[in-house]
């Protein structure tokens, strides 16, 4: 093979860079693939492959060598290796043969070493300008007996393409000649995939690499930098590839003054291709680039790292604020176990008392409403004039604390910080109408929160509600109901407050169920929406199975929610039968149980359901009415519902001369005005108050 040999054209670094310009600009049909080995990869903080062997070399030695005074390390390693005349200067040639005899019997032990020595390593300039090369050119493909990961760091660093990375032979059948993203092919595959390092792993190329490489080589133009050329692979390979299968020339770069020799020259001479002395991977990463990039610089690439550096900062830091403050966003609708998980995990990780949101998320994880109250002023002591610290602390006060007169003075005070945010006035909208019973203002609010956001689903979801229920507005609810249900077609809560609207206020009963099984059908789960669901069944009365079942599964959905087990009292005082009203008198009890620390209308109606119960069985009244009694004294916050269908069910089995009096005792439930009217009657004046949480 020597005179194949005498045959290599070794150009200089300049003509090999004219050449590939001249291929870059004007042969569009050819591109360049890229085979590197472990040379282009120290600059990146990876040891080379001989580094590597010779640490092995010295760590068997210790080892193994028992007799270390009279044998030196290269005798000693000539003889382990079965290698006459081996010198330490050789250890990257026979890296396989180290590497076997280093680990041997524990080769985790090797991969464990490999990894390490690679941990740390960042991509250099060079692989980054490899990257923007990838990236921005057609010259897509790079073939390495490495085994890191950096070319897709350089890529990911420079927020270029996500490349293709081919690390295991069984997936070489991905690989293709035309490409529309970077390809990466580890032919002794990735680092964590078990690479391969000893003789046999090393000196054979799998079938699947074979088939997927010569396609390659058919297309592509190889320029190897920073390859030894040490396994039989790849070299196996590039040697049996025919004459004038390689497009153009083979380029061979060697870093100047370790010129290759022997095998390497004879495939250089195979392939018409060309010796070339560089610098080293980066400098002549560099020059590549000056020919491909007008105007490249170093700087250029310096500068867009940092600035992606702090673009990526901003942006994080952005969403961190985002998610944080979406957490923390004082919306009555974000409220659920999830959420509130969420936010108890997330405030854990929030210290920026800087931040309103930090402060509301503290709050909010916090165990009980004194300590949520606490945090909520003292955040005001450090931030008095965030508006969105202020409407999260009107909200608390005006949902947990109850306090509607302090809840007005922080929702008015955060609307004249900032009064144009939407999320406050829809819910100041919200509590006027509701809690504050102030409806004149609550349409301003309403209408002040559309003219902000007209295409909020949400706010003209909640408007239609009022519409419908407060103002008693029904085609204009109508209208509203449909325009959001046009913007969110599949919004759970619209659908289902609008199913509320076509049963409770049209009597269009046949749409509302239509509402309610699509409202079903996207959030099976909704507590709400199966909690209406079972009262529409209920007041229906036509299907007892489906009503029983979305009842039960409410009180399952919630099982420490007084209402569910209030209404489902209802629904059994409805039906009638024996067996139903045996089962009232261990559910409420349920329901003082579970209102014990918070007084509620579902309380008082459970109460007049033990009322009516007494009245069918023949026991006595007392008891249930002097709780009711007591509840009726003591005050809630009233709520929307209608007696009608227990009172037309239960009522006609009843002494008649009291149908007046519980219509008044369901009136007094639904309105605080009409409690004192309950004097008129006999029966009320009598009976005495008492606690039902006392027993």
């Amino acid at each position: 093979m020597t005179s194949e040999r005498s045959k290599v054209q070794e150009w200089s670094a300049e003509g090999v860079l004219d050449e590939i310009q001249k291929l870059n600009a004007d042969m569009k049909d050819r591109s360049l693939a890229f085979i590197l080995g472990a040379g282009a990869s120290v600059t990146s903080g990876i040891p080379a492959g001989g580094d590597l062997a010779n640490t092995w070399l010295q760590e068997i030695y210790l080892r193994q060598c028992l007799d270390q005074k009279s044998k030196s390390l290269e005798v000693w390693a000539a003889g382990a290796l079965g290698i006459p005349n081996f010198q330490l200067s050789d250890a990257a040639t026979h890296y396989s043969k180290i590497f076997e005899l280093r680990f041997t019997g524990d080769p985790k032990s090797g991969y464990a070493a490999l990894e390490a020595a690679m941990e740390k390593a960042e991509p250099g300039l060079g692989y980054s300008i490899l990257a923007k090369i990838l990236a921005e050119t057609r010259h897509k493909v790079v073939v390495t007996t490495n085994f890191d990961n950096l070319v897709a760091d350089a890529l990911a660093i420079l927020a270029l393409q996500h490349p293709l990375i081919v690390g295991h032979e069984s997936l070489a059948g991905f690989v293709r000649p035309q490409l529309p993203r970077p390809l990466v092919a580890k032919i002794h595959r990735d680092l964590h995939l078990h690479p391969k390092n000893d003789p046999n792993g090393v000196d054979t190329l799998e079938k699947g690499w074979e088939e997927a490489l010569r396609g390659l080589f058919q297309h592509y133009t190889p320029l190897v930098i920073g390859y030894g050329g040490n396994d039989g692979s790849l070299m196996g390979l590039l040697e049996g590839l025919p004459v004038g299968h390689i497009p153009g020339r083979l380029f061979w770069c060697y870093r100047e003054g370790d010129r290759p020799q022997g095998h390497i020259l004879d495939i250089i001479a195979r392939h018409n291709g060309v010796l070339v002395a560089v610098a080293g991977f980066d400098e002549f990463m560099v020059q590549i680039a000056q020919k491909f990039f007008e105007k490249f610089n170093l700087e250029s690439i310096a500068q867009g790292i940092e600035e992606l550096g702090k673009e990526r900062a901003k942006r994080y830091q952005e969403q961190a604020d985002k998610l944080l403050e979406q957490i923390a966003k004082p919306d009555a609708a974000s409220h659920s176990p999830t959420a509130d998980k969420a936010r108890q995990s997330i405030s854990e990780a929030s210290h920026d008392d800087n931040k309103w949101w930090s402060w509301t998320l503290r709050a909010q994880a916090a165990s009980d409403s004194d300590k949520r109250d606490a945090i909520y002023r003292s955040a005001l002591q450090t931030l008095p004039d965030s508006p969105e610290l202020l409407g999260t602390y009107a909200n608390f006060l005006a949902d947990q604390r109850k306090d509607y007169v302090q809840a007005n003075e922080m929702y008015q005070k955060a609307l004249m910080l900032e009064p144009n945010d939407v999320t406050t006035v829809r819910n100041y909208a919200i509590f006027l109408a509701y809690q504050y019973k102030d409806s004149a203002q609550a349409e301003k609010m309403y209408q002040k929160a559309l003219e902000l956001d007209p295409k909020r689903a949400t706010v003209i979801g909640d408007y239609a509600t009022f519409l419908a229920f407060q103002s008693n507005n029904y085609d204009s609810a109508e209208i509203m109901y449909q325009k959001a249900l046009k913007l969110e077609p599949e919004n759970v809560t619209i659908i289902g407050n609008y199913a509320s609207f076509l049963s409770d206020k049209r009597k269009d009963y046949v749409q509302a169920e239509e509402m309610y099984q699509k409202a079903l059908k996207l959030d099976s789960k909704s507590l709400t929406i199966v909690g209406n669901y079972a009262n529409f069944l209920a007041i229906q009365g036509k299907d007892y199975d489906k009503t029983e079942t979305m009842y039960k599964k409410a009180m399952e959905l919630a099982p420490n929610d007084a209402n569910h087990f209030s209404n489902y009292c209802s629904w059994l005082l409805i039906k009638g039968d024996t067996v139903s009203l045996q089962q009232l008198p261990d559910l409420i009890k349920r329901v003082i149980q579970l209102s014990q620390s918070n007084i509620s209308q579902a309380l008082a109606e459970a109460l007049l359901y033990g009322c009516l119960y007494s009245e069918l069985t023949a026991e006595a009244l007392d008891k249930h009415l002097g709780y009711l009694k007591k509840v009726l004294s003591t005050g809630f916050e009233r709520g929307l519902w209608d007696f009608t269908a227990i009172f037309e069910a239960v009522l006609p089995k009843i002494n008649q001369e009291r149908w007046e009096f519980y219509r008044a005792l369901g009136t007094a439930i639904l309105d605080a005005d009409s409690v004192p009217a309950l004097d008129d009657f006999d029966l009320w004046r009598d009976v005495t108050p008492s606690d039902p949480f006392a027993s």
